[in-house]
C-alpha cells in the first residue's frame, strides 16, 4: 500500500522549512541594506532635471577630485540630462576627521578642499545653521568653472556638497543648488577625539593626592598600634585591590566611548591598563615610604655609651675600649716552682704597665 504525501500532509512542510531557512539570509541582507544607509547619513533629494549616475563624465570628474585623497569617500554624484558637452556635477562627498569649531569657516573650508578642488582665498564664504548644527558654505570662479560647498559635521567625519557647474552658466544653477541645501539633512554633531593627555592628568592627581592623604593619615593615626612598616603594607595592598576594581569598571564605564577612542587610536584596554599601572606605581610608593618610614623605630636610644650597661649591639656611635693583655714573662722562673700567677689584665684607664710589672715582681 503506498502513502499519498499530499493527503498525508507531509509534504506541505518542504516548503515551510525551505522559508524557515531564508530567514537568516534577509535577516542579513536587511542588515546590510541599514549599514549603507547608516554610512552616508547625509542626504539631500535630487532637483528637478538632475539624476543619479554610477559612471559617466561627471563620475569620471568627481573621481579625479578624490583621487589623490584617501581620506575622501564618494556617496553619491549626480549630474543634468547633459545639453552640452560639459557635464554638470553635484557631489557629496564623506571626508574623515572631525569638524573643528574652533576654527574659522574659511580655514576648515581650506583645510578641506586641499587636494580636492582649487581653493581661492577670495571665496564668498558664509555660515548658517543645519539642525542646530553649523553649516559652511562657499562660492567661487576657478578656471571658467564655478565651485558652491557646503561642509556639515556628519559624527567622526565630515560630509561636503560640491556643484561644478560652467562660470557662465552660474545663475542657470542657483535653483538646483538651493533646492539641494534646503533639503539637507541627516547632520549629527561632532564627535572629538578622546583627550588622552586630560585622562592622565586626572588619573594621576586621583592617585597621587588621594594616596598620599590615605597614607599621611594612616600613618599620624597608627591604628591598633602598627608600625610604619606594617601601614605601608596595608596601604599598598589596599592600592592594588583599588587598582583592580576601577580597571574593570572603567572597562565597562568608557563602552560609551568607543567612537572617540577610536578616532585618538586608542581602546578601552590601554586606558584600563593604564589606570591599573597608576594604582601599581602608588603602591610600591606607598610599600617603600612604610619601609623608609619605620627604619629607625624599634631602636632603644637611652642606651648608655660606656660603662656596664653600654650598648653592645654596635648601634652605638663610640667605640669599644681595647684593654691591652700583658704577656707572662718567660725567661724568669721561681724558686718554688712554676709561677701561678696569670697573664695581668689592665684594668681601663690604667695605661702604665711599667709599674703594674714592677708590682707583680714585688708580690713575688
Amino acid at each position: 500500500m503506498t502513502i499519498d504525501p499530499a493527503a498525508s500532509g507531509r509534504g506541505t512542510r518542504l516548503p515551510r522549512r525551505r522559508g524557515v531557512g531564508a530567514l537568516p539570509w534577509l535577516l542579513a541582507l536587511l542588515m546590510l541594506c541599514v549599514a549603507q544607509v547608516a554610512a552616508a547619513a547625509v542626504r539631500v533629494d535630487t532637483p528637478v532635471g538632475w539624476r543619479r549616475v554610477d559612471d559617466g563624465a561627471a563620475r569620471r570628474r568627481v573621481d579625479a577630485w578624490v583621487e589623490g585623497r584617501s581620506d575622501v569617500r564618494v556617496l553619491e554624484v549626480l549630474t543634468t540630462e547633459g545639453r552640452d558637452d560639459f557635464s554638470e556635477v553635484m557631489a557629496l562627498l564623506e571626508i574623515d576627521g572631525v569638524l573643528d569649531r574652533t576654527q574659522t569657516s574659511e580655514l576648515e573650508l581650506a583645510r578641506v578642499t586641499e587636494g580636492l578642488l582649487p581653493w581661492t582665498t577670495t571665496a564668498r564664504v558664509r555660515t548658517d545653521d543645519l539642525e542646530g548644527l553649523p553649516r559652511m558654505q562657499a562660492h567661487w570662479d576657478a578656471d571658467a568653472i564655478a565651485y558652491d560647498i557646503a561642509l556639515v559635521p556628519s559624527g567622526e567625519h565630515r560630509t561636503l556638497l560640491v556643484q561644478a557647474t560652467l562660470a557662465s552658466e552660474t545663475t542657470l544653477y542657483q535653483a538646483p543648488w538651493a533646492t539641494a541645501i534646503a533639503s539637507m539633512r541627516g547632520a549629527t554633531e561632532p564627535v572629538a577625539a578622546f583627550d588622552r593627555a586630560s585622562w592622565r592628568r586626572r588619573s594621576a592627581i586621583a592617585w597621587g593626592v588621594g594616596g598620599t592623604l590615605l597614607l599621611a593619615l594612616l600613618l599620624w593615626l597608627r591604628p591598633f598600634g602598627a608600625g610604619a612598616i606594617v601601614v605601608g603594607r596595608a596601604v599598598a595592598v589596599v592600592f592594588l585591590a583599588i587598582a583592580v576594581i576601577v580597571g574593570v569598571a572603567v572597562h565597562d564605564r568608557l563602552g560609551d566611548s568607543t567612537t572617540a577612542l577610536r578616532i585618538a587610536g586608542l581602546s578601552r584596554d590601554t586606558l584600563s591598563a593604564e589606570l591599573a599601572a597608576h594604582g601599581i606605581f602608588a603602591a610600591v610608593a606607598a610599600w617603600l615610604v612604610g619601609q623608609l618610614w619605620g627604619r629607625g623605630e624599634g631602636v632603644i636610644a637611652s642606651a648608655p655609651v660606656l660603662g656596664a650597661f653600654a650598648d653592645r649591639t654596635g648601634h652605638g656611635s663610640a667605640p669599644l675600649p681595647q684593654i691591652p693583655i700583658v704577656p707572662r714573662p718567660s725567661a724568669r722562673a721561681h724558686e718554688d716552682g712554676p709561677s701561678r700567677l696569670e697573664a695581668v689584665t689592665v684594668p681601663p684607664g690604667h695605661a702604665n704597665v711599667t709599674a703594674i710589672e714592677a708590682e707583680r715582681q714585688h708580690v713575688v
